[in-house]
């Protein structure tokens, strides 16, 4: 069992680095993009009062979805809890589940 974990360990890792190497690729090119742009935005009148900064919004979108998984994981943990009397043997140490079988 402790192979798996490993190995969903490792694949995780991947995911994180591959998704991590993909934003840093991103970022330089909307920062050169950005950068050739801004002598043209320069020019565009100003956004009235009132209108939420890119920054709100982010914040928001973020602060929303913590929100949604917190809850997710909250109804997730509810429904196993739930359907414990259903999960024979799910919840015995896997050392022991490893070694001899049961009686």
């Amino acid at each position: 069992m402790a192979e798996n974990r490993t190995v969903v360990d490792e694949l995780q890792g991947q995911v994180l680095e591959t998704v991590r190497r993909s934003q840093e690729v991103t970022l330089d090119v909307i920062r050169s993009w950005a950068d050739a742009l801004q002598p043209l935005t320069a020019q565009l009148p100003a956004l009235p009062a009132g209108v939420v900064s890119p920054q709100e919004v982010v914040s928001g979108a973020y602060d929303f979805a913590q929100q949604l998984l917190a809850t997710q994981r909250k109804f997730a943990e509810d429904v196993i809890h739930a359907a414990a009397p259903l999960a024979v043997g799910w919840s015995e140490p896997a050392a022991r589940k490893a070694g001899s079988a049961h009686p």
